[in-house]
């Protein structure tokens, strides 16, 4: 069982995917912003980001400079899930040290549990 940090402002957003990681084994835990994440990170052990990119007090594009910054978490899988296609002045997802994206308009739980499981490297 991984541990799944969900970073998220929308609550229905969080609760549904929590439910879905639940369901395939994994223990989410959830924040509803790149602050509240940070700090989750400082006391649990987390084995993938799912990152929204558009929040409130820490967007994820600043969430994922920070956690690339720090040492302990450089190479954390992160998975960008957003209603954004394209960040501010076009910088992608990769580029800020995310393993893939995916747009909330066009992707599956199904496919959300696929990608959370190869980067974790889960045979389901």
């Amino acid at each position: 069982m991984a541990n799944v940090l969900i970073v998220d402002d929308v609550e229905m957003f969080r609760s549904v995917v929590a439910h879905a990681l639940k369901g395939a084994g994994h223990n989410p835990v959830c924040a509803p912003d790149g602050e509240a994440g940070l700090a989750v990170l400082e006391t649990t052990p987390v084995d993938l980001v799912l990152l929204d990119m558009a929040m409130p007090k820490m967007n994820g594009a600043d969430f994922l400079k920070r956690l690339r910054a720090d040492p302990r978490f450089a190479a954390l899988p992160v998975v960008v899930v957003s209603a954004m296609s394209r960040l501010p002045h076009e910088t992608s997802v990769t580029a800020l040290g995310a393993q893939a994206q995916l747009l909330k308009s066009r992707f599956s739980l199904r496919e959300l549990i696929r990608h959370v499981n190869e980067l974790l490297n889960v045979t389901a």
